[in-house]
């Protein structure tokens, strides 16, 4: 089967979605970064009732936080995006990918009709997925950095 066939058949919750850390509400911005740091997550969700409201990711850190002193000390509200893009567990790969690759995001929340958060679809998932599903052909790409067209 190709790979085209495959993202559009394949579901998100299939695909690897550990990588992230979960924060509760009201926590303040260096405990959150302590912690992506210690669980060496690029992202914590930040919720409260166990429903996710919002995300804050390395890129926040760096754009909102590095040169910002009094930042470290803030809630972790002040600073995350609030209802950040998310998708379902049943959502296509293909259309992951797709959402992914026109936001610019290198993180998306899985969750389900509840808000309740069921994994974070990362570059990595996909990559992960491909090596798995193609091992012929991703382990064996030529070491010139030319790629061929997988079937």
């Amino acid at each position: 089967m190709s790979i085209e066939k495959e993202l559009k058949q394949e579901k998100v919750r299939h695909l690897d979605l550990r990588e992230y850390t979960v924060i509760e509400s009201g926590t303040p911005v260096q405990t959150v970064v302590d912690r992506m740091r210690r669980d060496r997550h690029n992202c914590a969700f930040i919720v409260k009732d166990n429903r996710l409201i919002g995300i804050f990711t390395e890129r926040d850190v760096l754009n909102k936080v590095a040169l910002e002193a009094d930042n470290w000390t803030k809630s972790i509200d002040e600073l995350m995006t609030r209802a950040p893009t998310t998708v379902a567990p049943d959502e296509t790969a293909e259309n992951v990918l797709q959402c992914m690759s026109d936001g610019h995001f290198r993180n998306v929340p899985v969750v389900n009709a509840e808000g309740g958060i069921q994994g974070n679809v990362t570059h990595y998932a996909f990559i992960k997925f491909l090596a798995d599903h193609f091992p012929q052909e991703i382990y064996n790409l030529p070491p010139d950095g030319s790629i061929p067209p997988i079937a």
